[in-house]
């Protein structure tokens, strides 16, 4: 982790907010995810998570309840972390 990098608030909410759930659900049907399972993911015990300084957020990946493996990517927001991305993920 570069030593720039903002510390995960892990336990911070998530943010919801019009631009990132089109962007999320709507702008990528195809990709079926909804919002609780990026919540589910978030709140993920074994989850993994690691700066992209590239890209300058936080890459999580983890598990849906029902075992779904998607990684999000979220950035830091003033209310908690704002997610930005999501994809399966394939380990």
């Amino acid at each position: 982790m570069a030593s720039d990098a903002p510390p995960p608030p892990n336990d911070d909410p998530v943010v919801w907010e019009p631009s990132n759930l089109k962007h999320l659900l709507r702008d990528n049907p195809e990709r079926r995810v909804s919002k609780l399972q990026i919540d589910e993911v978030l709140a993920d015990h074994d989850r993994t998570e690691r700066w992209d300084e590239a890209h300058q957020s936080w890459e999580v990946r983890g598990r849906t309840l029902n075992g779904r493996k998607l990684t999000v990517a979220w950035v830091p927001h003033r209310n908690g972390r704002f997610p930005v991305h999501v994809r399966p993920s394939w380990r």
